[in-house]
């Protein structure tokens, strides 16, 4: 495909990566440069960003890992917070994980908009540059040009920092696990989209010309790029690199960079912004070398670095502010030998302090001119600066004409003085050097500026005197004009063949529409600027009949050509180069100013054959050529005296031709600039036609006559022989001339003509016409002009008169004239003379013929009449002896003609009706296809049918599907992301609900306590002492329960409508004694355990018995109703947990689906729309397969007629279309005759495996709290086997508790080993830890006891791992429970010591043997183990 973008880039040839890049660039440009307009951003509004970005790049050498680095840690940390003000990961602290994610994806999003709008303002096509998405654009990209720029990169960078496998500020966050590893993808990605989008903006969004009002005006958009490179390098510095040393070095060589750049290169036009930028670079310096010397020498060599630091800085804005700029080193720089850069900043320092305008800026300058006055050795130094700039880059464009950077330089300057024409030369001469992406940026948005100024502007201003710039349009218009005719070549030759391709048709029409859109471009233009469009009238005329088969346009332009050439003598120079001379009907010359060919002719035009020259007789030589002898010798003077003033005037000459007469002429001047800045004239002339017969006589200051006009020779009979062979003075002739203050006055006076004696005396032959009467005296009316140079009066020109009442030999009166042979008796020859139609051959013959000879000639004529009546009354047959034959059988025979005539009469009887017929059909059908004929009204149908119906509808289609993908994916972040919060809540309500169910299970434990200590349960126990510390540890464990109740309660998540109704309705039956109980709502029954909890303890030891109601109150409700309902309120949370995760699971299911099946939809409606859309196109190109062969052809002749007309340079002025027509007719008969799924990310799977963790955790957490049960169910069973456990008989309950307690302990495993694959690493370590090998390093560091007694504890049981533990636990409950049923079995006599078998000794307790004996199980080493177990290790597992 070969279609030339606007800003020179031809996709021609390229490869699909190419086209796309081409694409882009077209996006980026076309939005940019409506960005652009009028966009003139607000002073103050750049200057307090630029010191938000001296805080941020401060911030670098104050970062988190580098303040440390100054030794003063109270300042620079105080200085690290104030510049961390301006960023964001320093605020992580006051953030949680989730905010940082939100802030991440909200810019994701900021980002993604911008390319949206980039895309949604590349398709329009009105100005853009007020409108509500331009001005978002707008907006966005200033912002992240300037003071969000390192937030946002930081932002990116930080969400993939890590340190030891961890988030460096969010610590509990592991990474490159789970959710980080796709919030780390997603910040490195568009970390680089940001980054290359900003490198694109900082080389194009910028005001390249030089407008120091403008705070966006500077000269390349370079260090904006080298300043965002330095700040990505210094964010990965700090982030990544630990090393100190590593970080100064790398800040250092940034700062160099800047620095160095900046110094040489700061381009800015704007003087605050210069300064603020200076300003920056210099404090950034001033803080690296601070740092530096800070990090090598504090504390070594000398203290307070950070003091010089502050110290430093206002100086340092004081001498910025005060640095006057000078820059000698430019000022003073020989542009003959300087670098293109060095002359390039010259000048634009020159510039700056042209327009800063302060007193010392002009104190420079002044200096400068003198100096440069005062050195400049050339004839044509400048006296002014701008003249000065001006030569300069002309010089140096001599010297470096191929440097692009210069020439848009100078193009800017050109803008600058005001010369636009020039300033697009030099634009379109830079566009050919193949500039960088940022420069032809540049030429793309200030040509497009620059045609739109002169386009806007009146015609009369528009300078059309620049050759070159004409010259380039007419040459780009040509040049696309024969491209798209090659191209029309090949399509009509792919038509000619047996099997055209369809797909090269369709690229190719693709081509041609692409170029006559840029070909309708460059018309427009040209018709807007109105340059002597003559030739391109006529090409385009041609061009539009011949190759684009718009035969009512091509006609239009073509007549319009033709008015133009009929108008053309009355406008004047139209021509605006010198190739278009021959295109002039006036006599044209043109002549060089140029120094070495000062006053040559260097061309002309054929018409110039009235002065008697060929063409190469004149060019060439000098203009003096043609000018009288009085005038050559100053005439150089003259045409520069004539070149200084105002050229387009007219005024009237004398030229001679080659015969030496005068010509009086009409002049007209006009400058033209050639390709070499080379300055030449063209001068037109007009003949004069006076009115009446009028002669002119040239004499010089003696009254010699030096030259006269041809008509002397009828008014006068003088002529050029009697000139030459002697000094003829004008006294002779006119002897009135004596005087010659009467004829110098304005009408002049009556002069007497007096015939020379030569004449008189016949020596020298007088002219034919020259009678007797004329002989004798004339009078004149005569009027002389003084001729003078610089006060010197060189001669005369006398303009002479007939007066209206004499007679004259040639009348004034303009008649139609004959050619007439005339008899010459006297010397026996015809003469031939252009005569008129009222002078009668008699009249003019009557001095030589006689009456006879007339009225001979008069009875020829009427004998000559009388013939011609004759014949006319006589009729011929013309067909008299001719024969019609006809081959009819290998015989030849004759043909009536009366037959044929029958016969043709017939058959054009019966065509009549069937032709009639065929007429009406063929109207009908011209009127039909009467848009066919027009490519304006072809365009304008097609426009008005509007877009086609599919496009239309996939438009609408794209946009649906584009919002709902849009809404599904917030809709799954921000949905989803609440979900799994309110899941992570749960599951921490999931967690305080069992802590409270395990602590009041403690709270169990220490009332069975206390009531086994008064009991005398405990052997060797320290009455007093256990008290003490069993009712502290009950106050304790009710200050929790009473703290995670209220944590419960103030949650506002909502669980499941049972828990609800616990909370609200009296569904807790609790009970005072075994006859007495009251129903309370589950919230209450929580209170009442708690308040009877702190009755329990403020009891004496004595008083804590079975028997006591608070005792039996805390004991009875713990292991029955209440204990019950605590079951349920756990389940409850847990069903709440189940529900949210299968709700989002569900969820996540749908959108998933929904997008699936989207997306499939969209292929297939996309397919089906792409082969409707392509059986469209096929059925276009089939048309063009129903054109006859025979007008393919024509096309084709057409064409290549055309291309080698336009190549060769014929014109034909002659252009007839009756041809045409006619062949298109015949052309319109032979017409009749033939007739891949798109994969998602879940950004939500990895909660999902948080989830299974905390459900583990949970699961641990729950048998925990069971155990405890189990525990105390025991222990109240050994104490009252009568009372009831769960409404149910207690010895049943523990039985079936040691069951579940060992498939819980299996379940526990097996949900270990089916999610390993999901665990966090530091957990599976932990477990595997703690579980599977040796806990006793660890676990003393939780509140167990200390390693040894932990190595020692079970005989080493607990070292090999808790799982070992766990189980030993549950046998050691198991096996009490064996020896409680043995000790029922004994009856009243049992053997304790040979149940006990060692493992405890006998103890009285009660006076019933068989109780004793089951309360004695409380003191067995299997229970004492276990309860070890439990409150030291199980505890803080």
């Amino acid at each position: 495909m070969e279609t030339k973008s606007e800003y020179g880039l031809s996709k021609e040839g390229q490869s699909s990566l190419g086209k796309v890049v081409v694409e882009i660039k077209n996006v980026l440009f076309q939005v940019t440069r409506q960005m652009l307009i009028d966009d003139d951003p607000s002073l103050l509004f750049t200057i307090a960003s630029l010191f938000i970005q001296l805080f941020q790049m401060t911030y670098i050498c104050f970062n988190r890992n580098l303040y440390q680095a100054w030794k003063h840690d109270d300042i620079a940390k105080y200085v690290n917070q104030i510049t961390g003000y301006v960023l964001l990961s320093p605020q992580y602290d006051q953030m949680q994980y989730s905010a940082m994610v939100i802030l991440t994806y909200l810019f994701v999003g900021i980002i993604a908009l911008e390319i949206l709008l980039y895309l949604v303002l590349s398709n329009r096509t009105e100005k853009l540059s007020k409108t509500l998405p331009m001005t978002m654009l707008k907006s966005i990209i200033n912002l992240m040009l300037s003071i969000l720029y390192m937030p946002i990169v930081d932002l990116f960078i930080s969400v993939w920092t890590c340190k030891d496998s961890y988030h460096f500020s969010f610590t509990n966050y592991e990474c490159w696990t789970g959710s980080h590893t796709v919030h780390s993808i997603v910040a490195i990605i568009f970390l680089i989209i940001f980054y290359t989008l900003s490198a694109i903006h900082s080389f194009l969004y910028y005001e390249a010309r030089f407008i120091y009002t403008n705070s966006l005006s500077k000269q390349s958009g370079f260090d904006d790029f080298i300043l965002k490179t330095y700040i990505v390098i210094q964010v990965l510095n700090y982030s990544f690199i630990e090393s100190q040393y590593v970080q100064i070095i790398l800040i250092a060589f940034g700062n160099i960079t800047l620095y160095i750049y900046n110094y040489h290169q700061n381009t800015h036009n704007n003087l605050y912004v210069y300064k603020m930028w200076q300003m920056i670079i210099a404090i950034n310096n001033w803080t690296c070398i601070m740092l530096a010397f800070s990090k090598i020498l504090e504390d070594v060599i000398f203290r307070g670095t950070i003091y010089a630091w502050l110290l430093g800085i206002p100086l340092l804005i004081i001498i910025v502010i005060q640095n006057p700029e000078e820059r000698i080193d430019l000022l003073l720089l020989d542009n003959l030998k300087g670098t293109i850069s060095q002359i390039l900043l010259q000048q634009h320092h020159l510039l700056r302090l042209h327009n800063w305008n302060s007193q010392l800026f002009n104190i420079i300058l002044d200096g400068y001119l003198k100096t440069h006055n005062q050195t400049c050795i050339r004839p044509d130094c400048g006296k002014e600066l701008i003249k000065i700039i001006q030569q300069n880059y002309l010089d140096a464009s001599k010297r470096f004409p191929y440097d692009y950077q210069l020439k848009i330089r100078y193009g800017f300057f050109l803008l600058h003085i005001g010369q636009r024409q020039y300033a697009l030369q030099e634009f379109n001469q830079a566009q050919n050097l193949n500039p960088t992406m940022d420069y032809e940026f540049v030429l793309f948005r200030y040509k497009k500026i620059i045609e739109d100024e002169m386009n806007d502007q009146n015609v009369e201003q528009i300078d059309t005197h620049n050759e070159a710039m004409y010259l380039n349009i007419i040459k780009n218009f040509q040049s696309k004009i024969e491209r798209v005719t090659l191209i029309n070549m090949d399509f009509w030759s792919q038509l000619q063949e047996d099997y055209p391709d369809l797909g090269k048709l369709n690229q190719i029409g693709l081509n041609i529409h692409n170029l006559m859109n840029e070909i309708d471009m460059i018309w427009n233009r040209l018709q807007k600027t109105k340059q002597n469009t003559q030739k391109s009238l006529k090409m385009y005329s041609k061009f539009m009949i011949d190759v684009v088969q718009d035969q009512e346009y091509g006609e239009l332009l073509y007549e319009k050509s033709r008015v133009m050439d009929a108008s053309y003598v009355r406008k004047g120079i139209q021509m605006a180069s010198k190739e278009e001379i021959s295109m002039e009907s006036l006599p044209t010359m043109i002549i060089s100013l140029a120094q070495d060919k000062f006053g040559q002719i260097i061309n002309l035009n054929t018409a110039c054959h009235v002065f008697g020259y060929m063409k190469n007789e004149l060019v060439n030589r000098k203009l003096n050529v043609l000018i009288p002898n009085i005038f050559q010798k100053a005439h150089d003077q003259l045409m520069k005296l004539g070149f200084d003033q105002k050229l387009s005037k007219e005024r009237s000459i004398y030229v001679k031709n080659k015969q030496n007469y005068l010509i009086p002429c009409i002049i007209e001047m006009k400058s033209l600039t050639s390709l070499d800045q080379s300055v030449m004239i063209i001068a037109q002339f007009k003949l004069f036609k006076p009115y009446k017969q009028t002669c002119y006589i040239l004499f010089d200051s003696d009254d010699i006559i030096d030259s006269i006009s041809f008509n002397c020779i009828s008014l006068l009979g003088l002529d050029l022989r009697l000139i030459q062979n002697k000094k003829l003075l004008v006294s002779e002739i006119f002897p009135q001339l004596q005087d010659k203050s009467e004829f110098l006055i304005k009408g002049g006076g009556i002069i007497q003509y007096k015939i020379p004696e030569d004449i008189m005396s016949g020596q020298i032959q007088s002219n034919e016409y020259i009678d007797e009467k004329t002989k004798l005296s004339q009078e004149f009316i005569c009027t002389l002009n003084s001729v003078t140079l610089n006060n010197q009066q060189l001669g005369y020109m006398m303009k002479l008169e007939q007066k209206e009442s004499e007679n004259r030999l040639i009348p004034l009166k303009k008649q139609k004239s004959n050619f007439q042979f005339k008899y010459n008796v006297g010397k026996k020859i015809f003469l031939g003379e252009f005569s008129t139609d009222q002078v009668s051959a008699i009249h003019d013959l009557s001095s030589v013929h006689d009456q006879t000879v007339d009225v001979s000639a008069m009875s020829i004529k009427n004998q000559s009449i009388t013939q011609v009546k004759s014949s006319e009354d006589q009729k011929f047959d013309y067909g008299e002896g001719i024969k019609t034959l006809q081959l009819f059988q290998n015989r030849i025979q004759e043909i009536d003609k009366e037959e044929i005539m029958e016969e043709f009469d017939e058959e054009h009887q019966q065509s009549v009706f069937q032709n009639n017929i065929e007429q009406q059909q063929e109207n009908e059908s011209n009127i039909n296809n009467n848009i066919f004929k027009s490519r304006a009204s072809l365009q304008e149908q097609i426009k008005n049918q509007g877009r086609i119906s599919i496009i239309q509808k996939m438009i609408w289609f794209t946009n649906i599907l584009y919002l709902v993908m849009t809404s599904l994916a917030f809709f799954e972040f921000f949905y989803l992301n609440q979900q799994y919060n309110e899941i992570e809540e749960n599951i921490n309500l999931i967690g305080k609900e069992n802590q409270i169910h395990a602590t009041l299970q403690t709270i169990l434990t220490n009332v069975q306590n206390l009531k086994m200590l008064n009991l005398g349960v405990w052997q060797n126990a320290n009455v007093s002492t256990y008290e003490k510390t069993q009712k502290e540890a009950l106050i304790k464990e009710l200050n929790n329960v009473q703290d995670l109740n209220k944590e419960v309660l103030m949650s506002e998540l909502k669980i499941t409508d049972i828990y609800s109704n616990l909370k609200v309705s009296d569904a807790v039956k609790m009970y005072f004694s075994t006859i007495q109980s009251q129903q309370y709502d589950f919230m209450e029954a929580t209170q009442q355990i708690i308040s009877k909890g702190i009755e329990v303890s403020n009891l004496p030891l004595r008083e804590i018995t079975e028997e006591q109601s608070s005792v039996f109150f805390v004991e009875y409700n713990l292991l029955n109703d209440y204990w019950i309902a605590l079951s349920t309120v756990s389940d409850q949370f847990v069903l709440a947990l189940d529900d949210r995760t299968t709700r989002q699971e569900k969820v996540e299911v749908i959108i998933i689906t929904l997008s699936a099946i989207m997306l499939f939809m969209s292929l297939i409606i996309y397919s089906i729309a792409i082969i409707l859309l392509a059986q469209m196109r096929l059925s276009i190109l089939q048309l063009f397969l129903d054109i006859p062969e025979k007008t393919v052809k024509y096309f084709y002749s057409k064409c290549e007629n055309y291309i080698s007309n336009l190549q060769v340079g014929e014109d034909d002025e002659n252009v007839s279309f009756q041809e045409d027509l006619e062949e298109q007719a015949e052309l319109n008969k032979t017409l009749k005759s033939r007739k891949k799924k798109k994969k998602f990310i879940n950004s939500n799977q990895n909660h999902k495996d948080h989830i299974l963790l905390f459900l583990n955790l949970i699961q641990q957490q729950d048998v925990k709290v069971f155990i405890d049960f189990c525990d105390n169910s025991e222990r109240q069973l050994f104490y009252n086997q009568e009372i009831q456990l769960l409404n149910q008989k207690p010895y049943e309950v523990i039985k079936q508790n040691i069951k579940d307690m060992y498939a819980y302990d299996t379940s526990m495993q097996q949900q270990h080993a089916l999610n390993i694959d999901v665990q966090n690493s530091d957990y599976r370590s932990v477990y595997d830890h703690i579980m599977m090998s040796d806990p006793c390093d660890v676990l003393p560091s939780y509140g167990s006891p200390d390693t040894v007694t932990c190595q020692a504890f079970a005989r080493g049981a607990l070292a090999q791992g808790n799982s070992i533990g766990v189980a030993r636990y549950i046998e050691n409950l198991r096996y009490i429970i064996t020896i409680y049923d043995k000790f029922i079995g004994l009856g009243s006599k049992p053997n304790f010591t040979t149940v006990a078998r060692g493992d405890a000794v006998y103890s009285k307790i009660v006076d019933d043997p068989e109780k004793n004996n089951i309360l004695n199980l409380n003191n067995f080493n299997q229970t004492k183990e276990a309860r070890t177990y439990q409150s030291n290790y199980l505890t803080h597992i």
